[in-house]
């Protein structure tokens, strides 16, 4: 086993049961494997309006955009929920 990498299953923003698994570097960024779950299929691109974070699934603990994986805690086997956020004009014309 590669002590520089881990093994992650990464949930879907929309639905629970879908689930990626993948080993990554324990040194990646929630910033960069956004960028591959999104060059994978695993989750559309967003948009200009929209944001994805990840979190933690053991604690619930946002991940920090740009620290490392090693950072947040996450071991061989955890789980990262993928968490999608969307701001823009209400049905109203207001901003939300």
């Amino acid at each position: 086993m590669d002590n520089n990498k881990v093994t992650l299953t990464f949930r879907h923003p929309t639905s629970s049961d879908e689930e990626m698994t993948a080993s990554v570097s324990r040194e990646a960024t929630p910033k960069f494997l956004i960028d591959q779950l999104v060059r994978s299929g695993f989750i559309p691109p967003i948009g200009a309006t929209g944001r994805y974070m990840l979190r933690n699934g053991a604690t619930g603990v946002q991940l920090l955009e740009n620290a490392p994986l090693t950072a947040a805690g996450l071991g061989e086997g955890g789980v990262v929920m993928v968490d999608a956020t969307m701001s823009g004009a209400g049905s109203n014309g207001t901003r939300t």
